[in-house]
């Protein structure tokens, strides 16, 4: 296996090794200089439409997100004080994330979850690896 990776001038990266439960690692390389990629999906069967805020103000593209709707959008890396209210309004504040941190290259969705009359929405956040992931054509350990 070639370990070599080239960089080239004008970027930045970062690298991270990521350790499983079976002891196993992987290395991950990721460019300082990418947005972070946002997905949110309405799992509330109870609640109409939602807009998703940083700051109290609306995030452009994930306004108005109806039930079983996904909606993706690409932010600029930063730590957001983020809030889950009724499409159009400001009240109530269904899930309330400060401090919610994305990083440069990552991929992240976030699922709202539970029932809206029994107030227990929580947020669900999956940590998403969508990069390509090799194969072999042999049935050995070893590729």
């Amino acid at each position: 296996m070639d370990d070599r990776f080239r960089i080239y001038r004008g970027n930045s990266f970062a690298f991270f090794v990521r350790r499983f439960t079976d002891g196993k690692t992987v290395n991950v390389l990721r460019n300082t200089g990418e947005q972070s990629t946002v997905r949110v999906g309405h799992a509330v069967a109870d609640l109409a439409d939602v807009d998703v805020r940083a700051s109290g103000n609306i995030v452009s593209g994930l306004d108005a997100i109806s039930y079983e709707t996904i909606k993706s959008i690409d932010l600029a890396p930063d730590s957001y004080d983020l809030t889950v209210t009724p499409s159009g309004a400001t009240t109530p504040e269904t899930i309330k994330a400060p401090g919610t941190s994305f990083a440069a290259g990552s991929e992240t969705t976030i699922f709202a979850v539970g029932q809206f009359a029994a107030q227990s929405i929580e947020p669900v956040v999956i940590e998403d690896d969508l990069r390509s992931v090799a194969t072999c054509k042999t049935k050995s350990a070893a590729c």
